[in-house]
């Protein structure tokens, strides 16, 4: 049976999220990409860790795993118990940056993105109303 490596980002947005998924899918024959919501819903960790560890080749193959922020509290349990249980190497990364930058990045990305496409105002975020804002 072969090694099982498990590497689990621990992505938070506008942190570089991103550019590490596309360095997980650019190198399919060392890595084993479980992306995002999708990629983590439909595969249960059994089912990643029998991909990893019953790699026919024997060599030791990792799992590449882009796990999202309330996603990742449910699963640290089951990362332990996976690494006791198939001998499973696990490596966490989390990256952040100034909290200024990260606030001003995820505003352009996530709150102006959506009042270009949809002219909708800030208060509509916030729950106030025109008047009160």
């Amino acid at each position: 049976m072969g090694q099982c490596n498990l590497l689990i980002d621990r992505h938070v947005h506008k942190n570089g999220g991103t550019t590490l998924r596309h360095i997980f899918q650019s190198m399919p024959s060392q890595c084993r990409y479980y992306g995002g919501w999708r990629g983590l819903v439909h595969k249960t960790w059994l089912q990643i860790l029998n991909d990893t560890v019953g790699d026919a080749s024997g060599q030791a193959r990792w799992a590449c795993i882009e796990a999202h922020y309330p996603l990742m509290e449910d699963l640290l349990p089951q990362i332990r118990l996976a690494r006791h249980m198939a001998s499973c190497r696990a490596v966490l990364i989390l990256r952040y940056r100034d909290p200024t930058e990260m606030y001003f990045s995820f505003f352009k990305w996530d709150v102006a993105g959506r009042q270009r496409q949809r002219q909708v105002r800030v208060c509509h975020f916030t729950g106030k109303t025109r008047e009160q804002a």
